[in-house]
């Protein structure tokens, strides 16, 4: 009698159980893994906190041969070194008390249990011995800006000389002063004066509003201005004396066209 009773009280509590032999240890944060074979009643892992020193899932549970119970694959990860038993995180799926024998694994720390708890040096990278990552990327930079300031400087001196001897834009003046010194030594030709008529109309035009006057109205005009007629009458004057015998001071004859810009080479 008392035996049958003992037998029924094992059964109610679903606490017999057949299981494997316990796990080695694994180290702190790492998932292990054991089987174990529960008869009776089917248990599940309680509600996780993810605060508890051992978290417990149940990754696959089938019924054992012979229909007595089951067969539970757990998976457990501790936080802090220790030996736990994963039977205080099981309850019974029915909702009742009661619980398994106990199911132990051990859970050892990242440093070994012999460890003097004292920090060893580590050995610097090369990238350390300069001052990191950083550091070394700076150096570079100024490196090539040192290398740089060698080119620019060479660079801006050959600009240089470039600006210093470039000639200003010709002026009227310019045009006009080969064909005045021709016309003063008496060679120049038909062609020529033509081409100084045409530049001193265009000239002048705009500046006595000339407007659209045949050439020997214009030529009138500037005759009898002080400016303009000067250059007209030396240029008659030049045409009736034998060639060379003009005494003219001929920069003071075009000094009213020396700040002007030449006319481009379709207006000549």
């Amino acid at each position: 009698m008392r035996l049958s009773l003992f037998i029924a009280m094992l059964f109610a509590a679903g606490a017999a159980f057949l299981r494997a032999a316990e796990p080695p240890p694994i180290q702190v944060g790492l998932e292990g893994q054991i089987e174990v074979e529960i008869s009776g009643v089917e248990f599940e892992p309680l509600p996780a906190d993810e605060r508890a020193d051992m978290l417990l899932r149940l990754a696959s549970v089938e019924g054992a041969e012979g229909g007595g119970g089951f067969v539970y694959d757990l998976r457990y990860i501790g936080s802090v070194p220790g030996r736990f038993d994963l039977a205080q995180l099981l309850q019974r799926k029915d909702g009742e008390p009661g619980q398994p024998e106990p199911i132990w694994v051990e859970i050892t720390g990242l440093l070994p249990p012999e460890h003097d708890m004292l920090l060893e040096e580590q050995g610097r990278s090369p990238l350390s011995l300069f001052g990191g990552y950083r550091a070394v990327m700076i150096a570079v930079a100024c490196l090539w800006l040192l290398a740089f300031i060698p080119f620019w400087l060479t660079r801006k001196k050959r600009a240089a000389p470039a600006g210093e001897i470039a000639a200003p834009p010709p002026t009227l003046a310019d045009r006009l002063r080969p064909i005045v010194q021709r016309a003063a030594r008496g060679d120049l030709d038909a062609g020529g004066k033509a081409q100084l008529e045409r530049m001193l109309l265009g000239f002048w035009r705009e500046r006595l509003d000339l407007g659209s006057k045949p050439s020997s109205e214009a030529l009138a005009a500037m005759r009898a201005h002080p400016e303009a007629g000067a250059i007209v009458r030396s240029l008659e004057e030049w045409l009736h004396r034998p060639p060379g015998s003009a005494q003219v001071d001929i920069d003071a004859l075009l000094q009213p066209y020396a700040a002007e810009p030449a006319p481009g080479e379709g207006a000549v």
